[in-house]
């Protein structure tokens, strides 16, 4: 005697494991296997989450929780939660999530991209719009990296300010095809200067006098808060592959995704007698208490320290910027006053903290 599937169902019912549900979209390993049909240890549940924060917020659940409830099924309905959690959340880590900039939301998280950029059909990759899109490398053979070839490659948005003898005095980084960012103590150095600007050979980069100086209006000569100014230049730069301005992050991925997650690249000018010299140094992110104990000061929450890879005893001039790469886009984290003042071995850089200032930048740039 034969009956159908339907019925032949509901007499011989299956049991799916959790693991063959949405727990696959986050957990590496089988949660049901680890830790509900035995007790698992810290470690073990490590193997089963990628993210840290979810670990903890597991393993604390867990291991309150009673045998009854452990029994009764809560546990289930906890791994579920979670992994609901995971679609809603931006894992920056992960290969599949935003290119740019990630929102969290109810049901689902969204992406965005910086400007010149448009999501694609994914709505996760962000695709440039055209030539001056910022932040890519673009090599000769017009394909597009998040790495240079050389190490001895300058930035496409490094800029130098020369003074009227044509000579270097400090540093600045292209945020537009017609803005330049440096430093308030730069800008005021000189009453006329030109900017140079090109990571080329001789014969691409370009000199292009200044219309505007924008120095922020609480920028306090004293105490070096507020160091920031916009260049503003009497015409637009031609975006090549060795002139391109740097993306500006939004504030929130800047301060809690960039800074403190990614490693940066510090471009900058070191001084050589009468002669400024491109350097790149390597830092990553110093906790604020480390920093004010080791710099003897106190930070503003428009103030971030960075800790270099390894000592170095060069003078900087001002008007470096701090660069981060993030998913083959280059974005601005920070910029450099004149450092050190003496003549010293040193490996904590003091940044301004150019997050902050995005709506500054925007209202000047428009």
């Amino acid at each position: 005697v034969f009956i159908s599937a339907d019925d032949a169902n509901n007499v011989i019912k299956r049991q799916r494991r959790a693991n063959s549900l949405l727990l696959e979209e986050v957990l590496q390993g089988s949660l049901e296997r680890e830790c509900l049909e035995e007790r698992c240890t810290h470690e073990e549940a490590r193997e089963v989450f990628e993210n840290d924060e979810m670990l903890e917020m597991f393993w604390e659940a867990y291991y309150a929780s009673t045998p009854r409830a452990f029994s009764a099924g809560l546990l289930p309905m906890l791994f579920l939660c979670l992994s609901c959690l995971a679609k809603n959340e931006c894992r920056h880590q992960a290969k599949e999530g935003c290119h740019h900039f990630c929102y969290p939301g109810s049901n689902s998280y969204h992406c965005s991209c910086a400007d010149g950029y448009e999501l694609g059909k994914d709505k996760k990759e962000c695709i440039a719009l055209d030539q001056c899109a910022c932040g890519r490398l673009q090599h000769s053979d017009n394909l597009i990296s998040g790495t240079r070839k050389k190490h001895d490659e300058r930035f496409p948005w490094q800029a130098l300010m020369l003074n009227s003898e044509g000579k270097g005095f400090c540093g600045g980084v292209l945020l537009k095809s017609n803005f330049v960012l440096t430093t308030a103590e730069c800008a005021l150095l000189h009453s006329h200067f030109e900017i140079r600007v090109g990571a080329g050979p001789k014969g691409t980069e370009k000199i292009l006098e200044v219309s505007e100086k924008h120095i922020h209006i609480r920028y306090d000569e004293d105490t070096g808060e507020n160091n920031i100014a916009l260049l503003q230049l009497q015409e637009h730069v031609e975006c090549s592959s060795h002139q391109l301005p740097l993306c500006m992050p939004e504030r929130d991925f800047a301060e809690h995704i960039l800074i403190p997650k990614f490693a940066g690249t510090v471009s900058a000018w070191r001084l050589e007698g009468d002669e400024l010299r491109g350097e790149e140094l390597q830092v990553s992110y110093l906790p604020a208490e480390d920093c004010q104990q080791i710099l003897n000061i106190s930070l503003t929450n428009r103030q971030f320290c960075g800790a270099l890879q390894e000592t170095v005893d060069k003078q900087l001039a001002g008007g470096g910027f701090l660069a981060t790469e993030y998913k083959g886009t280059w974005f601005l984290t920070g910029i450099l006053g004149s450092w050190p003042l003496e003549d010293t071995e040193w490996e904590t850089l003091l940044f301004t903290n150019t997050a902050r200032y995005m709506i500054w930048f925007k209202q000047k740039m428009k």
